[in-house]
């Protein structure tokens, strides 16, 4: 059964997700409904959306729990921009 659900967005992202509904031939709520089928589904249906090239690389990479991604993000543009400063 469906139901009408009514939702405040700002104006220009309601303009690129009719867009981008235009663009997939479905209609704005088709694509609400499978965004919000994608987030409350479990991890098994995701993953069947998942292109077998990207499912080959899952698990592939395992860090540890209390790594800190913002961090190693900083670091990393840290060296890359103001450690290197030889001109190649």
């Amino acid at each position: 059964m469906n139901k009408k659900l009514t939702l405040s967005l700002d104006d220009k992202i309601i303009e690129k997700a009719k867009q981008y509904a235009s663009n997939k031939n479905e209609s704005l709520s088709e694509v609400v409904e499978n965004y919000f089928r994608l987030i409350t589904s479990g991890d098994k249906e995701i993953e069947d959306d998942i292109s077998p090239t990207v499912r080959e690389l899952l698990g592939s990479v395992h860090v540890p729990d209390d790594f800190d991604f913002k961090k190693a993000k900083y670091e990393y543009l840290k060296e890359k921009y103001l450690d290197d400063k030889t001109i190649h």
